[in-house]
């Protein structure tokens, strides 16, 4: 688990800054994407935590964690971006699935840190 968690988190900083330089060179919504790298971005960060954490094995809530910060990366980040790219306004149903698993990831690390025993 700790690999994929690194691994995601590297993905996702690189598609923070790509979407970054998309915006200023590609001519893309400014907006949109400014709000979709920042979140990349931090969740990006969340997930390395996510790994710290599950060096010593991951629980049930850093899963649920690791997997909804991967998935609400794509879901949130990725509705943007398409929205910001083409146009294409149903894009955008899928940012507020994102946000939705966002806030299950903070859940659950925060359950994570609750349930941990020193």
């Amino acid at each position: 688990m700790v690999r994929i968690w690194i691994a995601a988190a590297g993905l996702g900083g690189f598609a923070a800054v790509a979407l970054g330089a998309a915006t200023r060179h590609l001519g893309w919504d400014a907006s949109l994407l400014e709000i979709a790298t920042r979140y990349l971005m931090y969740h990006a960060l969340a997930l390395l935590a996510v790994a710290l954490f599950a060096r010593g094995g991951a629980d049930l809530a850093l899963k649920i964690a690791g997997w909804s910060f991967l998935a609400g990366m794509v879901a949130f980040a990725g509705g943007l971006s398409v929205l910001s790219a083409t146009g294409w306004a149903a894009a955008a149903a899928a940012t507020p699935i994102g946000g939705t698993l966002f806030m299950i990831g903070w859940l659950a690390l925060a359950w994570h840190g609750v349930r941990r025993r020193p």
